[in-house]
């Protein structure tokens, strides 16, 4: 009797094991479907999320790249000729073209071209003053010029071009907009120059021409063209190019620089010491040819900026335009230079002293050296320098940083 009772709970015993192993194993395979269901949620959330991830990269890639390339357009002499609709559509046409050599999510972004800026558009073309200001918004029709450009990449559901998601469709989001937004800038609030070990000579010309004249020349009152450039060659030819001329050393004409007291210097009229007050000949027509180096610099601190406070820079003169500055000077005719812009002179010959208040770029184009009619012949041109350094006051005008993204 015993014997039975103890086969009969062992029996139970072994049933209920059984029980219990077959309740576990089910319990576990509940738990590893929805560990399954889970871990293909998180990876279908991760796909989604890099696809994401990767689209706003691809924008931002596509953005940065068309700013870029239509700020480059905003460097050329074609905006001196005064045909700004013409140039607004270049770059919104190239921005275009630079974004879609870009896919986002496998897709061409084609920002919208609209003819006008608006504010909330895909291409604005206007003037920044200080780019380190990211909330200054840009001005539009500025009478200093356009100077930058914003291009926006949008991949939105309104134009069809939204990303698709796969885990986002289990809750009902099929796809999401992906934007990105970068402003690439000619930065042509130039207020000095500074050399350095990568670029230790500047473009800066030691010559000077009065504001007043310059001035002139933008308001559309000095109308010479009888000079053209050709961008493709590189060559100066007589002909016109729509850009007007004036004369450094002029005489007085009205051509040229205007006489009077303080406009023009007897015995100089316009060249400037750059470095030691006693430069000679030979360092004159190395600057000319050249550009000014370190060490001439040394001689002001390390840089030649305005002031901050008076927004100027006083600079000894030079004896003035000889013949032996022919050589050099037949070395840079069609290139961009850039001179300096005085409001002000007092003395003579190799004691003048200019007030220097500004800076504007310029191309040579012809010159007379010898005889009473002494002359050098330029015309505005855009100036690309990498020793120009960028402020918030001073005057200066088509001579600027290389282009770079600011936002």
């Amino acid at each position: 009797m015993n014997a039975l009772r103890v086969s009969r709970l062992s029996s139970a015993r072994v049933l209920g094991a059984r029980t219990s192993a077959r309740s576990r194993r089910g319990a576990l395979l509940v738990l590893a479907a929805l560990m399954i269901v889970v871990m293909l949620g998180m990876v279908a959330f991760a796909l989604d999320l890099g696809i994401v991830m990767t689209a706003r990269t691809e924008a931002q890639r596509a953005a940065d790249s068309a700013a870029l390339a239509a700020a480059w357009e905003l460097a050329l002499d074609s905006q001196l000729q005064g045909n700004h609709t013409a140039l607004h559509d270049s770059m919104r046409r190239r921005a275009n073209e630079f974004a879609n050599y870009h896919t986002v999510g496998n897709q061409e972004p084609n920002p919208q071209i609209n003819s006008e800026n608006h504010v909330d558009g895909d291409i604005i073309i206007g003037r920044l003053n200080n780019p380190s200001n990211l909330s200054e918004p840009m001005v539009f029709n500025s009478i200093l010029g356009d100077n930058a450009i914003t291009v926006r990449v949008r991949m939105l559901g309104a134009r069809d071009t939204s990303i698709p998601l796969y885990f986002g469709r289990v809750f009902g989001i099929g796809s999401t907009d992906v934007t990105a937004e970068a402003t690439a800038m000619f930065n042509d609030n130039v207020i000095g120059f500074r050399t350095n070990a990568v670029h230790p000579t500047s473009g800066l010309l030691p010559f000077a021409l009065h504001v007043d004249t310059w001035q002139d020349l933008m308001d559309g009152l000095t109308t010479a063209d009888d000079w053209a450039y050709d961008s493709q060659t590189g060559e100066v030819t007589r002909g016109s190019d729509g850009i007007a001329e004036v004369r450094l050393y002029p005489g007085g004409d009205s051509q040229g620089d205007r006489g009077g007291p303080g406009h023009i210097a007897p015995g100089n009229f316009g060249t400037v010491d750059i470095g030691n007050p006693n430069n000679s000949a030979r360092d004159l027509l190395r600057q000319i040819q050249s550009g000014p180096n370190q060490a001439d610099f040394s001689h002001h601190g390390g840089e030649l900026i305005l002031d901050a406070g008076s927004q100027t820079l006083t600079l000894n003169g030079d004896t003035g335009v000889t013949a032996s500055m022919f050589s050099a000077m037949e070395k840079i005719v069609g290139d961009g230079r850039t001179i300096m812009l005085y409001n002000q002179v007092t003395g003579s010959g190799n004691t003048a002293m200019f007030t220097v208040v500004g800076f504007g770029g310029v191309r040579v184009l012809d010159y007379q050296l010898t005889g009473k009619n002494k002359y050098i012949l330029m015309q505005p041109s855009i100036v690309i320098d990498p020793t120009a350094v960028s402020g918030n006051y001073g005057q200066s005008y088509f001579v600027g940083q290389p282009v770079r993204l600011v936002r």
